[in-house]
């Protein structure tokens, strides 16, 4: 017998900036992904370059989606997968 079982998936996604006149580290920066992709620099007041668009994927405890997760993650230039310590895994 199959039980009716809800999935949901965490997602959230940044945009990161770079600041061509600052000094590291301040001339990064990060914003919420509705930020508009032209940016003024909260130092110098110059045009922030944007340098990468980040995503978190959240899908704790559901090994089913583990193969999808993957699927997704051939667009990706990086993926970092965490699994619990405690986890038992055939």
């Amino acid at each position: 017998m199959f039980r009716n079982i809800t999935i949901k998936l965490g997602y959230a996604n940044a945009k990161l900036y770079m600041c061509p006149n600052c000094p590291a580290p301040e001339r990064f920066k990060s914003y919420g992904s509705s930020k508009p992709d032209v940016v003024p620099c909260d130092i110098c007041k110059t045009e922030l370059v944007l340098y990468r668009h980040v995503s978190f994927v959240d899908c704790p405890g559901h090994d089913t989606l583990m193969a999808t997760m993957l699927a997704g993650a051939a667009v990706m230039d990086a993926a970092l997968l965490l699994v619990a310590g405690n986890a038992t895994y055939p």
